[in-house]
């Protein structure tokens, strides 16, 4: 069975990916504003866990993983979604957020299906967000801004 990560464990992993500090603001998060989505599969289960974020925690982390100017992460918060540029960087944020999901029964879950605005959330995530266990966090990305990365293990 899956479990949740710790906050700490979340900002050490995407401190250590994206090369500058990663660091809880609080957990409010608007679900509204969740439009990139990671779905991600076990070997049990086809939709195991989900990984949602919002254009400024996607254009932020975007941004530094590939050590892009902090004004590239303004511009795309500005026009309220990522392009392809961007959205490639954005991926592997997702992919690597794989990890976060812990197993006792060392089941590994691994990025299968990829939403960006203005393409919609998938469905089953939509429910999901209403009525499962689910880490909200609010992140700043040290001189890229931040924003809202929620996990999800649907019940």
């Amino acid at each position: 069975m899956l479990r949740l990560p710790t906050p700490d464990t979340v900002t050490r992993l995407l401190s250590g990916l994206l090369g500058v500090k990663v660091g809880v603001v609080d957990n409010k998060v608007d679900d509204a504003k969740l439009v990139v989505c990671g779905v991600f599969a076990s070997a049990v289960h086809h939709e195991a866990a989900f990984c949602l974020l919002d254009i400024p925690f996607g254009a932020a982390a975007g941004a530094a993983l590939s050590m892009m100017p902090a004004d590239v992460a303004k511009e795309y918060v500005k026009k309220g979604k990522l392009d392809e540029d961007i959205r490639d960087n954005c991926a592997e944020v997702l992919n690597v957020c794989s990890r976060l999901f812990t197993s006792s029964d060392a089941h590994r879950v691994t990025l299968t299906v990829k939403t960006f605005h203005p393409e919609p959330i998938p469905a089953e995530v939509k429910a999901a967000l209403a009525g499962s266990q689910r880490l909200n966090l609010n992140l700043s990305v040290d001189r890229y801004g931040g924003g809202a990365l929620v996990l999800i293990i649907p019940g």
